[in-house]
């Protein structure tokens, strides 16, 4: 056998079959729906390069198939890397700084300040903070420091039960604000400041259990 024996060339089935298989792995299952759409427009591609193959010639379709599934390979371990960071990035975190001891008269100073200045994503992020170390330090609610603002806000709920969905609610803005990179509005800022208004004059459905 020679040293430098040519690669062999499958036809356009076999060629096809590779490409499937090549697709299906999970290293690509990050984003179904993007594969599907692209699955769908190579097949596309596919049966249109095979039906024009008759006027290349046999020899040559398999060599463009071939080129075609690299090509989409390619594409797809490209995109592959931002699509995961991206949606790294949108799941939410823990909702406290490691080192985060302020008030929260020290937190609702903070995103007061903020919203004057125009910022009113970092007013969602402090106003929420603040909300939540008010129902701390009237001892109606304990966090630590790995649980996320849903989970505050749903260990909120059960002292609340009536402001559940304001609580969520704030959640959403403080997780959106924060992780979602999306930038958060006035409105969201004042409906957090009036929740945690509200909460100071709710009567609590029961008290913290004891640890």
């Amino acid at each position: 056998m020679p040293a430098f024996a040519p690669p062999l060339v499958p036809d356009s089935e076999e060629a096809a079959e590779w490409a499937r298989e090549e697709l299906s792995r999970s290293v690509y299952s990050s984003a179904p729906s993007f594969w599907e759409w692209l699955w769908e427009k190579f097949l596309e591609l596919l049966e249109k390069i095979t039906s024009l193959g008759s006027g290349l010639g046999p020899a040559f379709v398999p060599l463009i198939i071939l080129t075609l599934v690299a090509a989409v390979i390619i594409l797809a371990l490209t995109l592959s890397g931002p699509i995961r960071r991206r949606r790294a990035a949108d799941t939410p975190g823990a909702m406290w700084q490691d080192d985060d001891a302020r008030s929260a008269a020290q937190l609702r100073e903070a995103a007061h300040t903020a919203a004057t200045g125009g910022d009113f994503t970092l007013a969602v992020i402090e106003q929420f903070r603040a909300t939540v170390r008010a129902l701390e330090e009237r001892g109606l609610l304990e966090t630590t420091r790995g649980m996320t603002a849903m989970e505050v806000a749903g260990t909120a709920a059960l002292v609340f039960p009536q402001r559940s969905e304001p609580l969520h609610r704030g959640a959403d803005s403080f997780n959106e604000a924060l992780y979602g990179n999306r930038p958060a509005t006035h409105a969201q800022y004042i409906a957090l400041r009036d929740l945690e208004r509200d909460l100071k004059d709710a009567q609590p459905a029961r008290a913290m259990e004891p640890a």
